[in-house]
């Protein structure tokens, strides 16, 4: 397979940073937001997150949703790791580290998946609240997250598929079939 230019690889790698790093802030909107649905004022409350619930005059701790929390907690650390990783991928370019392209792909959908089952929870957590009238920003921006986030996996997957990973280059044998070493004084 035809490796594509440096142009093309570079290209890939913004892309990857992108997403990578615009589904990591989409998920920290969404971590630290408190207007995931709005209320349905019958019951006093206006907003409610996966850290507090608020009414008209006071904010409340939201006492359930552990799972959700960990989750986002965790997927949120574990894509700003990745974030970091891919940042230096673009800089540096790991081409030469087998299977990179491909590891940082798996991870990536993973994430997405981990991602998705946390905003799964959430949307039935939330929709079957008794407090739920309409959903808020920071719900969208946590699927938008998740899309990013599955994208990102998916533009990795394929970046391995259209470049490989740079093979080393085969080494020059002498007469006898052995490889001279590294430096060799001539006579």
């Amino acid at each position: 397979m035809n490796r594509p230019s440096k142009e093309v690889s570079f290209r890939l790698r913004v892309v990857l940073t992108s997403l990578v790093s615009l589904s990591n802030l989409f998920l920290l909107i969404a971590l630290v937001s408190d207007q995931w649905i709005f209320g349905n004022k019958r019951n006093g409350i206006l907003y409610l997150g996966i850290w507090r619930f608020c009414g008209a005059a006071i904010c409340l701790a939201e006492p359930n949703g552990y799972y959700i929390k960990a989750v986002f907690i965790v997927c949120f650390i574990i894509s700003f790791l990745v974030n970091v990783v891919a940042v230096l991928h673009f800089i540096y370019d790991f081409s030469t580290i087998t299977n990179f392209k491909k590891s940082l792909g798996q991870v990536m959908l993973v994430m997405a998946f981990f991602e998705a089952t946390g905003m799964i929870n959430a949307s039935i957590f939330f929709i079957l609240s008794p407090f739920y009238e309409s959903l808020a920003y920071a719900y969208f921006m946590g699927w938008i997250a998740v899309a990013m986030a599955l994208a990102a996996g998916i533009v990795s997957y394929w970046h391995a598929t259209v470049e490989p990973e740079i093979e080393e280059p085969p080494t020059i044998k002498d007469a006898t079939g052995e490889s001279p070493p590294p430096y060799s004084v001539m006579p």
